[in-house]
């Protein structure tokens, strides 16, 4: 009966042990996994954010973008959605820049983005400011 107490014990305590440097591995996968992911964190800035979504947007394509910089590039375009939602093609599209405001130095508020030679949105725009609907 001791034998057995005592090897229930040991059992006990190799089954704990065990256990325990399982553990101690796992929390130093998730240690390695968190360094790792805080690295790529680190790398990633706000600016390469907008450089990605400015290339998913395909933006650069848009006539008018070249010269403008990122940041008003992606703001003009949010600014702007209903524009491109209306243009009939992305071709049409196009960023224009207040006269006398050099591209280089413009903020979001002197760029608008505009559909020209597209028939369905210049009568959407015509309408509005003259305040007709199609009936």
């Amino acid at each position: 009966m001791i034998f057995g107490i005592a090897a229930t014990i040991i059992t006990f305590l190799v089954i704990a042990f065990a256990m325990g440097r399982q553990t101690k591995r796992n929390k130093q996968a998730a240690i390695e996994d968190l360094k790792r992911e805080k690295e790529k964190l680190a790398r990633t800035d706000i600016f390469t954010l907008v450089m990605a979504e400015i290339e998913d947007l395909d933006l650069r394509s848009i006539s008018g973008a070249a010269d403008l910089q990122p940041a008003v590039l992606l703001q003009a375009w949010r600014d702007n959605s209903d524009v491109a939602d209306r243009c009939s093609d992305r071709t049409h599209l196009r960023f224009v820049v207040t006269d006398g405001v050099d591209p280089d130095t413009a903020t979001a508020d002197d760029v608008t983005l505009r559909c020209e030679g597209d028939s369905s949105s210049t009568e959407t725009d015509a309408n509005a400011a003259s305040g007709e609907t199609d009936d």
